[in-house]
């Protein structure tokens, strides 16, 4: 189950917006503010490419506000009311890992736009694939176990 937390845990910390922590939406600011940084590259394209992501991102909102939910109730905050009511957990909206991958894909192209922009190496996400699912179907079966001792 680790490497969903983890997945979900990353992609909170990546797509959310916090003053406290860098991540994308704070990045996507620091180009548009800084158009400058990338030598060789009209000022427009920069703006334009920073209004591209910022728009996909919107699309994605409501998976962020999902996994964030999960994030506070499930991982990070498993708290006195899952312990008590074990079933408590089912009543959160599940997450499709699929699109958790997508907005994953988005967030690396996100990145790997300005990187390629400043002449740095590109990230690369796709050994993380298998192990993702799997431990997705992990976790799947571990609640529906639960829910039937609880039931």
């Amino acid at each position: 189950m680790g490497c969903t937390e983890c997945a979900i845990l990353a992609l909170w910390k990546l797509a959310r917006s916090h003053n406290d922590s860098i991540h994308v939406e704070y990045l996507l600011n620091c180009c548009e503010h800084s158009p400058q940084l990338f030598s060789g590259l009209d000022k427009q394209e920069v703006l334009r490419t920073v209004a591209e992501y910022r728009q996909q991102l919107e699309r994605v909102k409501p998976l962020i506000d999902r996994v964030t939910m999960w994030r506070n109730w499930a991982i990070a905050h498993l708290g006195r009311k899952y312990i008590n009511d074990p079933t408590s957990m089912a009543s959160l909206p599940p997450i499709d890992m699929v699109k958790v991958e997508e907005v994953f894909v988005l967030l690396q192209g996100t990145i790997n736009a300005y990187r390629g922009y400043l002449g740095a190496s590109l990230i690369r996400l796709d050994e993380y694939e298998g192990k993702l699912a799997e431990n997705w179907e992990y976790l799947m079966a571990s609640m529906e176990k639960n829910s039937e001792a609880a039931g």
